[in-house]
């Protein structure tokens, strides 16, 4: 019944191609344009990276020795390598394909950068399938104590505020931002995502200072709204079907693994957001029936 399972974090190398034999005399940006128009056609791409060979006499040319491409889902993987091994040509030869086998596994699970989120919530919701608000954005002062236990926390990595164990009486001023992430024709189906970033300031009076310190301002609420944003989208499950249908499920990933065991416990809350028809009756209009 379940097909897959899609989260929105970094897909593992189960979902990564590995493709070789290219021609000498193409260059690795035409390898890449290639392969992003090829395998494009069998799901939504998370990230080609093509690494070349050594320069030949003509410096500014160099052709691609092998290429990664990284696909959201496992299902439009195997399609691809299924169809693309050994019957596609780039340049003069035939392109074999595979899966990655890295030596080293993926250690840490990391959430997708903001900008593939999106993409991944366009690709299976379309444009207006979903949005994202702002549901509460304020600055709060706490102890590098209470930061330490913080899960969203982003400090900068040259300030000294990074320095959590020489005094954890320190009052540290931040920004925290919560957003909501909701499905205009379900309504009760919803993630909240919390994001808190420290600001760095100045007590020196100067006009240099003050402007330094609006500007740190400024880029502690951007960092706070996209941690928030990339917190909401790591509770979103989507589950396709054989069937075509997909369903959402909202989900706090718990273990560190990367393993997601599928039960009949997950479709107590499905909702179903590609087969409606009809557009919800209002409460209003039941009302004046």
């Amino acid at each position: 019944m379940v097909e897959e399972i899609i989260d929105f974090y970094v897909p593992d190398y189960t979902k990564c191609l590995f493709i070789t034999n290219f021609s000498v005399e193409v260059s690795t940006a035409y390898v890449k344009r290639k392969l992003e128009n090829i395998c494009s056609t069998f799901g939504l791409i998370c990230g080609i990276k093509c690494f070349e060979n050594e320069p030949c006499k003509d410096k500014s040319f160099t052709s691609a020795q092998y290429a990664f491409v990284q696909y959201h889902s496992k299902s439009a993987a195997t399609k691809a390598q299924k169809e693309l091994n050994g019957r596609w040509f780039i340049g003069s030869r035939a392109i074999k394909v595979t899966f990655a086998n890295p030596k080293k596994k993926q250690a840490n699970i990391m959430i997708l950068p903001l900008w593939k989120c999106y993409n991944l919530a366009n690709y299976y919701l379309g444009f207006n399938g979903w949005s994202l608000s702002i549901v509460s954005q304020e600055e709060l002062t706490l102890t590098e104590d209470s930061l330490k236990n913080q899960r969203c926390l982003q400090l900068p990595a040259t300030e000294s505020v990074n320095k959590l164990d020489e005094n954890f009486n320190k009052q540290i001023s931040c920004i925290r931002c919560r957003v909501k992430i909701s499905f205009p024709k379900y309504l009760d189906v919803y993630t909240i995502g919390t994001g808190l970033t420290s600001i760095t300031t100045s007590n020196k009076d100067s006009e240099d200072n003050l402007s330094k310190n609006i500007n740190n301002r400024a880029k502690s609420v951007k960092l706070a709204y996209q941690e928030a944003c990339r917190d909401a989208y790591s509770q979103l499950l989507f589950v396709t079907l054989n069937s075509g249908k997909l369903y959402i499920e909202v989900f706090r990933r718990q273990s560190q693994d990367g393993n997601c065991d599928v039960s009949d416990e997950l479709f107590n809350n499905q909702v179903q957001v590609n087969v409606l028809k009809e557009e919800p009756i209002s409460e209003d209009k039941l009302d004046s029936d």
